[in-house]
């Protein structure tokens, strides 16, 4: 698959996970706020506050938090509007966080296993040596004479 195709998909995925997750409203949920099409809930707007930076923030208050919200999804729809999400340095950028995420979720899950399994003090050499079998298992091919640093 090429990798533009790649951004293409991944970039619809994120669109859609936005568009039937959030525009969409969630049978039986009590509606909290509308911006346009976006149909913020309750628990949307809970969610959002215990996932915020924010969330142990004491100064800002609940009706400044959704203000706060309201506001980046006017900026959101507003770059929508004008294409931004189908940007190629967009694109970009979400196939890096979505790969740096899947990492992180995979990283996350094999140390809990290794903290639930291993005995304490050969837990990081554990991990290190799940990450070499993997790496040992891998069908990797380099390109030596594309490898090449000019120095300038």
């Amino acid at each position: 698959m090429k990798k533009s195709n790649f951004l293409w998909i991944i970039t619809g995925f994120f669109v859609c996970l936005l568009w039937f997750g959030c525009a969409q409203q969630k049978q039986g949920a009590e509606v909290l706020a509308r911006v346009n099409d976006y149909v913020l809930t309750v628990n949307d707007f809970e969610d959002e506050v215990q996932h915020s930076p924010y969330a142990g923030d004491e100064t800002l208050g609940k009706e400044e938090f959704l203000d706060l919200m309201i506001r980046k999804q006017i900026l959101i729809q507003e770059a929508q509007r004008q294409g931004l999400d189908r940007n190629e340095s967009f694109m970009k950028t979400i196939e890096r966080y979505w790969k740096q995420t899947l990492i992180k979720e995979l990283l996350d899950k094999e140390t809990e296993r290794v903290y639930d399994e291993v005995p304490k003090g050969e837990q990081a050499q554990a991990v290190e040596e799940w990450m070499q079998v993997l790496y040992g298992k891998a069908d990797i091919e380099i390109n030596k004479d594309a490898l090449r640093v000019e120095n300038k």
